[in-house]
């Protein structure tokens, strides 16, 4: 993480940043805490894959909300990563050195947030809003 990638996860606004690997925006595995990052030096430029990753739950596009937010409330991840096929996604990361991609890959991120603004029916406007 130099200065220009943490300047980048700054402007982005988000305490939780997906990080995916290689060309493909799909093949997102899991998610730093920027707050993780926060005693890091740019000068040192510490690659990302050394990073302290969180590993997301992830769910398909049809998967209730409400059994989401019970799984959020037991202390799991806040971030949950949707697939069309969400045991693809798990059986790929499970296997040492595969990326979920294709059928399996990453199609969109739900947080807590989200599920609160659902059940609200309303935005939640915060600081970086």
């Amino acid at each position: 993480m130099d200065l220009a990638t943490m300047k980048q996860v700054i402007a982005l606004g988000h305490s939780r940043v997906p990080v995916y690997w290689g060309p493909a925006k799909s093949s997102i595995t899991r998610f730093i805490h920027v707050k993780d990052q926060i005693m890091l030096t740019p000068a040192d430029a510490t690659p990302v894959a050394s990073l302290r990753f969180h590993d997301p739950q992830w769910v398909g596009p049809e998967d209730s909300l409400f059994a989401l937010l019970n799984t959020f409330q037991e202390g799991h991840a806040h971030m949950a990563f949707v697939s069309r096929h969400p045991e693809l996604a798990r059986q790929a990361l499970a296997s040492q050195g595969e990326f979920p991609g294709g059928k399996s890959g990453c199609i969109g991120v739900i947080t807590l947030e989200d599920i609160i603004e659902e059940i609200l029916t309303e935005e939640i406007y915060d600081e970086s809003d």
